[in-house]
């Protein structure tokens, strides 16, 4: 499995999650948006992985990364609204 990871704070990284990852063999590409990466393509991940932070989600003033986070956190809703079957079988789930 790919995970996507958003970092949102230098001070939080994904640590456990990341070792636990790991561990299982599956791989991360961690993104700091509040230090300018971009949002890589979201059909090469599984998962996303929104990490904590002090901010809260409407203060896009002060965090206008904020924006970018939360257009690919409504896009993969959307999509899993709207394709719930293929996603529970993108991820080995059994569908009855």
């Amino acid at each position: 499995m790919h995970l996507l990871v958003f970092q949102r704070v230098v001070a939080e990284p994904p640590a456990a999650f990341s070792e636990h990852g790991e561990a299982a063999g599956d791989t991360a590409h961690i993104v700091q948006l509040f230090d300018g990466d971009t949002i890589p393509d979201l059909r090469a991940c599984d998962a996303l992985l929104v990490m904590g932070g002090q901010m809260d989600v409407w203060q896009e003033q002060a965090n206008p990364w904020l924006l970018s986070e939360k257009r690919v956190v409504a896009i993969d809703q959307a999509s899993r609204a709207f394709a719930p079957a293929q996603h529970e079988r993108a991820s080995g789930a059994l569908i009855y």
